[in-house]
C-alpha cells in the first residue's frame, strides 16, 4: 500500500464521521478487530451492569432474610407467653367472682363416664380418672354442726362407674368414702329438703360437675366453659387485617353462665341454713 492509494480513502471516510473519532475510525480501518470490539462493548456493558445488579439483589436479600430470622428468633417466645382468649376470660372471670365473695381454686372431680383404657394403666394397674375443673366456695358465714359433709357429683347419661343416686342426676359414686355413702342416707331420709337441694342444682350451669356441701362453705366444682369463645372460633378468619378484640367485661352481666351459677349458690346456701339448723362460729 502507498500513500496515493491511501489518502482517497482516508478523504472518503473522514467526509462520513464526525471530527471527533476521527482517530479512532483510522485506527479501525486498519485493524478491523477493533471493529468487532466496539460492537460488542455495549451489550458486554449491560450483561455486566444486570450481573452487578443480581449480586446486590442477592446481598440484600440475605441480609433481609437474616433480619427476620432474627426478629423472629426474639418476638416468638414473647408472643407465645402471651395470654390467649381463653387465659384472659378466665382472669377476669376468676376475679369478679372473688368480688362477689367466692374463693376461687384448681381442683379436680371423679370421673363417672372413663373409658376402659383411663381405667387401667399401661402396667396394668387400677387407676381413677379424674377431670380438671375449678372450684367456687362461698362461705355460708355460720357453722351448720348438724349437716353432714357430702360431695354430689352430676351423673353422666351412661355412668361406667356404680353409683348411688339421690335423686335425679345427682348422687355419688358407689365406691366412695363411707361418709359419703352415710351422708347420703341422712339426705334420703329428708325428702323436703332433697327435693328442694335437686331443683336448687338444677338451676347450676350444665359444665358444673360437682357440688360440695359442709359445715362452713358451699361449693360448686365448675369447668368454666364459655359459648362465646366457641361462636368466635367459627367466624371467618381476617386474611388482611385481625379483628379487634372486644374488651373483658367487667360486670356480672356480662358473665351470664356465672350470674345464673351465683343466684342457684345463693338459693342453695339459704336453703341448707333453712333445713338444717344454725350455729354460732
Amino acid at each position: 500500500l502507498n500513500k496515493v492509494t491511501l489518502e482517497p480513502r482516508l478523504i472518503v471516510f473522514e467526509r462520513k464521521i464526525p471530527a471527533v473519532s476521527r482517530r479512532n475510525n483510522r485506527l479501525c480501518l486498519f485493524f478491523p478487530s477493533i471493529v468487532k470490539r466496539r460492537r460488542l462493548l455495549p451489550r458486554r456493558l449491560h450483561c455486566t451492569a444486570f450481573l452487578i445488579g443480581l449480586r446486590l439483589f442477592e446481598v440484600t436479600f440475605m441480609e433481609w432474610f437474616v433480619i427476620l430470622l432474627a426478629l423472629g428468633v426474639a418476638i416468638g417466645p414473647i408472643l407465645y407467653l402471651m395470654p390467649s382468649d381463653r387465659d384472659r376470660y378466665l382472669t377476669s372471670l376468676r376475679a369478679l367472682a372473688r368480688k362477689l365473695g367466692y374463693t376461687v381454686q384448681l381442683d379436680k372431680v371423679l370421673k363417672l363416664d372413663p373409658a376402659d383404657d383411663e381405667r387401667v394403666t399401661a402396667g396394668g394397674g387400677m387407676r381413677q380418672p379424674a377431670l380438671a375443673c375449678a372450684r367456687y366456695q362461698l362461705p355460708l358465714g355460720v357453722t351448720l354442726n348438724r349437716l353432714h359433709p357430702i360431695t354430689l357429683l352430676r351423673i353422666p347419661l351412661t355412668p361406667t362407674v356404680p353409683v348411688e343416686r339421690l335423686d335425679g342426676g345427682w348422687g355419688v359414686a358407689a365406691l366412695a368414702d363411707p361418709a359419703q355413702l352415710k351422708a347420703l342416707q341422712v339426705w334420703l331420709a329428708r325428702p323436703a329438703a332433697t327435693r328442694e337441694l335437686i331443683a336448687a342444682m338444677d338451676r347450676l350451669p350444665d359444665d358444673v360437675l360437682a357440688v360440695q356441701l359442709d359445715k362452713r362453705f358451699i361449693a360448686a366444682f365448675w369447668r368454666e366453659q364459655n359459648p362465646q369463645a366457641q361462636d368466635a372460633n367459627n367466624r371467618p378468619t381476617a386474611w388482611f387485617w385481625p379483628a379487634k378484640r372486644p374488651k373483658a367485661a367487667q360486670t356480672l352481666a356480662g358473665f351470664p353462665r356465672l350470674e345464673q351459677l351465683d343466684v342457684a349458690m345463693r338459693v342453695l346456701v339459704n336453703q341448707t341454713k333453712k333445713h338444717w339448723g344454725t350455729s354460732p362460729e
